[in-house]
């Protein structure tokens, strides 16, 4: 849908001004091509035979590539359509429309230059509304929520009707958490367009925002050396559209010596937590939690965890982590993690990690290596969430399993965790 107005809406807006060589050449219809290119459904074979007309009169008129270049990416060609935008910004390096439209086509894959071009829209003509939109998607996505709030607020403020800046509006209060405030936008805009497509699938997501999470579960783990049931909460809450902080806590039933993929440690009796984590979405994000555990035997034991992760790509996203634990001398210990995140559709996505931990008591800090990959699923039904997944790992003894267990060569037993969440606005 925003696809469409803008090509639109930009070409009716340069299209007054243009001519010149195209009319000058007979065989060249390009104004008739124009014309074409603004019906619904668009005839792409006639307006494609006509630039080709064009082409073997050696046109030199912008509009040629221009609309090659849009017909390309709708067919989901963006490198064919993002050279063929280039050259009609060459060809008319003065018309707003070729840098519009090359900038739309890049913003996904080459976001900077995208904000480049807008940028340079803008200086010709401080309010170009496709420009200022742009702009507010660009650094929408990099997480400057105020500045693309502002944006918006200056386009409703222009016209109160501006579907596009509604539904821009919409997603900024979805970033903050606000589920009433987003959803108030996204019903203004359907009442001026009750089929508006951005608007519809706003309101798919908006039901997904919560601004507090409560999460509840249990699990039973089954060793060689016995068995501990565990229960326990977290609470997660939005602060704004790039902070949050987490607060939870577990009981297990027995204190088991285990050895996992993040090495070997002794369950707690009970355990606290608290984190905070900042992002900047799809560029990168940033956290430090600190955990006390307590054991009925021991002195207590605490964990501290600085955590970074950034995006390679939309879809790709590495992330590392260093943990190290204090407190009496048996519980002097590190662990290093490192992997990449990949999201193969909107519900699947694989995760593989390596580890490498180190302990006071286990051959004084001798390295244990493994590693894991994860099959995860996320999804919805009704008003709840579901996530499973599979995992598949492998210590320095490459012992293999579907779950977490120990080396003396029992099988392990792993049911959990059970988790069922609470969403509140």
């Amino acid at each position: 849908m925003l696809r469409n107005r803008l090509a639109f809406a930009l070409l009716a807006m340069a299209f007054c001004t243009a001519g010149g060589a195209a009319q000058a050449q007979s065989t060249c219809q390009i104004e008739e091509a124009q014309r074409l290119f603004g019906m619904k459904p668009r005839p792409v074979a006639a307006i494609s035979d006509m630039l080709d007309a064009c082409d073997a009169a050696h046109s030199t008129d912008f509009r040629v590539p221009l609309f090659r270049g849009v017909m390309e990416r709708d067919a989901g060609h963006q490198p064919e359509a993002a050279q063929l935008l280039e050259q009609s910004r060459q060809l008319a390096p003065k018309e707003a429309v070729p840098a519009l439209e090359l900038a739309f086509t890049l913003e996904k894959s080459e976001p900077k230059k995208a904000r480049a071009l807008y940028v340079e829209v803008l200086a010709a003509d401080p309010n170009s509304r496709p420009a200022l939109l742009g702009l507010a998607r660009l650094i929408r996505s990099e997480g400057d929520v105020d500045h693309a709030q502002q944006i918006y607020q200056r386009l409703l403020a222009s016209n109160p009707k501006d579907i596009d800046a509604l539904n821009g509006m919409a997603w900024v209060e979805m970033s903050e958490g606000r589920r009433d405030g987003a959803r108030a936008m996204l019903d203004q805009a359907l009442v001026l367009e009750p089929n508006n497509a951005d608007a519809l699938i706003g309101l798919t997501q908006v039901s997904q925002i919560y601004r507090y999470e409560l999460e509840v579960g249990g699990g039973f783990v089954s060793t060689g050396s016995g068995s501990s049931a565990s229960m326990g909460a977290n609470l997660r809450a939005i602060l704004d559209g790039r902070s949050s902080i987490e607060i939870g806590g577990g009981h297990y039933t027995n204190e088991l010596p285990t050895v996992t993929v993040a090495g070997r440690s002794v369950l707690p009796s009970y355990n606290a937590r608290v984190g905070y984590t900042y992002q900047n979405p799809k560029s990168f994000n940033v956290g430090l939690s600190y955990e006390f555990r307590a054991h009925s035997d021991a002195p207590g034991e605490h964990w501290v965890e600085p955590s970074a992760s950034v995006y390679l790509t939309d879809f790709l996203q590495a992330f590392a982590s260093y943990r190290q634990g204090f407190g009496a001398p048996q519980w002097d210990n590190w662990l290093g993690r490192t992997g990449l995140a990949a999201s193969i559709t909107e519900n699947w996505q694989i995760v593989g990690t390596a580890y490498v931990a180190g302990q006071h008591d286990y051959n004084n800090y001798q390295p244990l290596a493994s590693w894991s990959v994860d099959v995860n699923y996320f999804g919805s039904r009704g008003g709840g969430s579901l996530q499973c997944g599979l995992r598949l790992h492998a210590d320095t003894e490459q012992r293999r399993s579907a779950c977490t267990g120990d080396r003396s060569g029992h099988r392990p037993i792993c049911v959990g965790p059970r988790r069922l969440a609470f969403l509140s606005e």
